[in-house]
């Protein structure tokens, strides 16, 4: 019953639909034979009707294919449970029936939306390709009158110096000498309107070909200043080692005295392990700082972040080593003080026993 009365109110809908169809094809015969009948090819206010129209039915028909999902849904779910509980032939007979139903409106529902998209979209084609159309000839009437701006003589020719003030004018660069000759060799009296979208072309790829040699340049630069800051960060590495080097030997000393219980000594050696292993770790910061900035600069070329990076991670690989043996000198000089702290402790309370 729930499902007879939900297909009723769909069916309704779906009517209504194709009752609506009715103006989009109507819009779509109108459109299509202006399209036939006039050199544009339509793509004017027809077409744009019959986009209009059509869209409208495609918004009003969204209630009519919630209703068609929701009775397909609920006779999935009435298979399923027939399935589960065994139908009998009378509610066999009477859910096919409701399935034949749901499947005829889903399917007229579908086919008028899919003629409705077609028409739609061939009146979509028309109006972008008369858009196309229109911004050409604009890009055209443009292109004249720049033409014209710079043919100063009106001759319908652009000599020698009017190309060089439309190249600076309209391009911002200057015209290389050869490159303007090569331009005019081709175009001895001038170069006329006809040829003017080649002469457009030509000054693209002399610019592109500027724009290639100052990458190249800056490429170079870029590489150049990574290198150096490459061997500079390295050479600091290796002062950063020396300092390394120092609190190793500091805090290697200090094994055989915490083993030894020399507290007076090893007190002192203490202290000069762990400003050794500070310095050390201030000098890596600084070093680290450094090498991991080298690869973050946006503004590298391509072949230059390439390098960078590849020069960041050789430095980021020697600066973990290093922080690798200054962590374990730290762990020898954490040892020794913890040592002196229970030594201590230990003779604080033997003063307090003494004294009771």
């Amino acid at each position: 019953a729930e499902l007879d009365t939900l297909l009723q109110a769909a069916e309704i809908e779906v009517e209504q639909v194709k009752t609506a169809q009715a103006a989009v094809l109507k819009a779509q015969n109108a459109a299509e034979a202006e399209a036939k009948a006039t050199p544009e090819g339509g793509g004017g206010a027809l077409d744009k009707d019959l986009i209009k129209v059509a869209t409208g039915l495609e918004t009003s028909s969204e209630e009519a294919k919630k209703s068609v999902a929701g009775c397909m849904a609920l006779v999935e779910g009435n298979v399923n449970m027939m399935r589960i509980r065994g139908p009998t032939e009378e509610l066999k007979a009477s859910a096919a029936v409701l399935q034949n139903r749901a499947r005829e409106v889903k399917a007229s529902l579908e086919d008028t939306l899919q003629k409705v998209r077609t028409a739609k979209a061939g009146a979509t084609a028309r109006v972008e390709r008369e858009a196309r159309k229109l911004a050409a000839k604009q890009e055209a009437l443009r292109q004249e009158k720049i033409f014209k701006q710079y043919d100063k003589d009106g001759d319908g020719l652009l000599n020698e110096e009017e190309i060089r003030a439309y190249v600076a004018g309209e391009h911002k660069f200057e015209l290389a000498e050869d490159k303007l000759q090569n331009i005019l060799s081709k175009h001895p009296d001038g170069v006329a309107h006809k040829d003017f979208a080649q002469l457009r072309s030509q000054i693209a790829i002399v610019w592109s070909e500027i724009l290639n040699k100052r990458r190249k340049e800056k490429n170079e630069k870029q590489m150049a200043t990574i290198k150096k800051n490459s061997a500079e960060i390295l050479s600091a590495l290796s002062s950063v080692e020396g300092e390394v080097a120092k609190a190793e030997a500091q805090v290697r000393i200090l094994g055989p005295m915490i083993g030894a219980s020399m507290l007076d000594m090893l007190s002192e050696r203490t202290e000069a392990a762990e400003s050794a292993v500070d310095a050390a770790r201030d000098f890596l910061a600084a070093a680290k700082e450094q090498a991991l900035g080298l690869g973050v600069d946006s503004n590298f070329e391509t072949e230059a972040k390439q390098m960078a990076l590849g020069e960041a991670k050789t430095l980021q690989t020697k600066v973990v080593a290093l922080e690798n043996r200054v962590n374990a000198a730290a762990v020898l000089s954490k040892a020794a003080r913890s040592k002196i702290q229970l030594q201590e402790r230990k003779a604080a309370l033997l003063r307090e026993a003494t004294a009771m």
